[in-house]
């Protein structure tokens, strides 16, 4: 599924992942990667065929609230970012990033700051 939807297919740790599935079939999945002084929710995607359903949503709550560290992620698009803003994650400039992040988002500000990509950086806010 992350790689069907063209998701960071970096530091993919399946022990990290938390998976809904429907008769054996995986429908949605995420995971939360560990950082120093910090989490990222990331590799979330439903099925397109069971989309608009909240499981999305549903995933992401039991993720942020399997957090133990301050949670960041990073989003593509308006659409995205409204998605996690209801959720309870602000946007946050590249620079109020933990440094461990920083580095791995490195190459999205890049895109961001030389193709104008609509990257957005997200922190949540409890």
């Amino acid at each position: 599924m992350v790689w069907s939807a063209r998701l960071d297919p970096t530091q993919l740790r399946w022990t990290q992942f938390w998976v809904i599935e429907c008769q054996t079939r995986m429908i949605a999945c995420g995971q939360l990667r560990s950082f120093a002084q910090a989490q990222e929710l990331g590799s979330l995607i439903v099925d397109p065929d069971w989309r608009g359903q909240g499981l999305g949503s549903y995933l992401t709550n039991h993720l942020i609230q399997r957090a133990s560290e301050p949670l960041y992620l990073e989003c593509l698009g308006q659409q995205l970012r409204q998605f996690y803003h209801q959720r309870g994650f602000d946007t946050v400039s590249w620079s109020a990033l933990p440094a461990s992040l920083q580095r791995k988002f490195g190459l999205s500000q890049l895109a961001k700051t030389l193709v104008r990509l609509p990257i957005y950086f997200m922190k949540y806010q409890a």
